[in-house]
């Protein structure tokens, strides 16, 4: 069993990261890392208590829960305002990297590293995604023509996967994620995609 090298992330950060694949026996030797710094994640059923004492015992901690939501398509109630929603643009997002990490630093399995650098991690992530290198589209509902929250998500076979979703701190609890969910339900009617999946962490 081989783990698999996160190329972007590796990239991004600066030191190897890998994600395990579960075995049996975890023998980290038997895998031939020879970096000086690097980083393992390992997904883990919570219930495969064995295992993650295992993990425990060979250096492991816990960092993050991960669920994976997924729904299924259904007429939206209510018709979204197009008219408050546009592809974001790397202009929009100028300024912005301190509000990523302010969103999604402490969520995240990189809070090891500082709240700017998850800033930046998030931030080139939604660039990316504006520029359709990571997630295909990158959308931003706005008021007053102020960026109030985004979503990115590809479309694969039959499912919608999101892949970042926030709302901007000034704009929480004003409905802004509603709106957000519902016109990528809308989306995903339009493509004829049966599910809409999400990752959260936390």
């Amino acid at each position: 069993i081989n783990m698999k090298k996160l190329e972007w992330d590796t990239k991004f950060w600066g030191l190897n990261i890998y994600d395990m694949p579960y075995s049996k026996n975890v023998t980290l030797s038997s895998y031939n890392i020879s970096d000086e710094r690097y980083l393992i994640q390992a997904l883990v059923d919570p219930k495969n208590l064995s295992y993650i004492h295992e993990l425990e015992s060979k250096g492991f901690r816990f960092q993050e829960i991960k669920v994976t939501l997924m729904k299924k398509i259904l007429p939206v109630n209510k018709t979204v305002n197009r008219f408050m929603f546009k592809e974001i643009s790397p202009d929009d997002l100028a300024g912005s990297i301190g509000i990523f990490g302010e969103l999604f630093w402490r969520n995240s399995r990189y809070n090891v590293f500082s709240e700017e650098m998850v800033g930046k991690f998030y931030y080139t992530w939604m660039i990316n995604s504006s520029l359709g290198k990571m997630d295909d589209k990158s959308m931003g509902y706005y008021v007053n023509d102020i960026l109030a929250g985004f979503v990115t998500y590809k479309i694969r076979n039959s499912s919608l996967i999101i892949g970042l979703f926030g709302v901007m701190p000034e704009f929480q609890g004003q409905g802004v994620a509603q709106n957000l969910l519902n016109f990528v339900s809308e989306i995903a009617i339009e493509n004829e995609v049966e599910l809409i999946s999400v990752d959260t962490q936390g």
